[in-house]
């Protein structure tokens, strides 16, 4: 049977890197080059401004507007897009036949969203979990879970 190279993506909203597995054989290993550092700001420091004030229609209630929240996906969206583009360029160069993506659920859904369509087809597989901060005995025992 012929080795099928495999990345696998390990990534939070702030962190991420990719192991590669060679073969059925092979242990994991960290491939060069592909660790990244997301934002680490908190929400709060993201937005420059005091938000704004909303006034209510009955009375003299206000309350400000939350953009914290906001702010802090769109920067995380930012970063994993950043990191799905290197990704496509490891499938272009022909690094990897097969993807698996290990993140927490939510982080999972803004990665699907961002791969090109090509990229999709390489995924063979899921692994709900944050493992960006597990060692890489870890990772392995969680995609060999995965393969069964």
């Amino acid at each position: 049977m012929r080795a099928v190279p495999t990345w696998i993506l390990i990534a939070d909203g702030g962190q991420a890197y990719v192991v590669e597995r060679k073969s059925a054989a092979a242990g994991l290993k960290k491939v060069p080059g592909l660790k990244f550092d997301g934002p680490r700001k908190l929400s709060r420091e993201i937005g420059t401004d005091k938000p704004g004030r909303a006034f209510s229609s009955v009375g003299t209630n206000r309350a400000a507007y939350d953009d914290d929240k906001r702010l802090a996906r769109e920067a995380e969206e930012k970063f994993l897009k950043s990191m799905v583009a290197k990704l496509d360029q490891g499938l272009k160069d022909g690094a990897f036949e097969r993807l698996v993506l290990a993140a927490p659920p939510r982080v999972l859904g803004v990665l699907r969203k961002q791969l090109s369509p090509r990229l999709a087809k390489t995924v063979w597989g899921e692994i709900r979990a944050d493992l960006v901060k597990s060692d890489l005995d870890e990772v392995a025992r969680q995609f060999d879970e995965m393969k069964r």
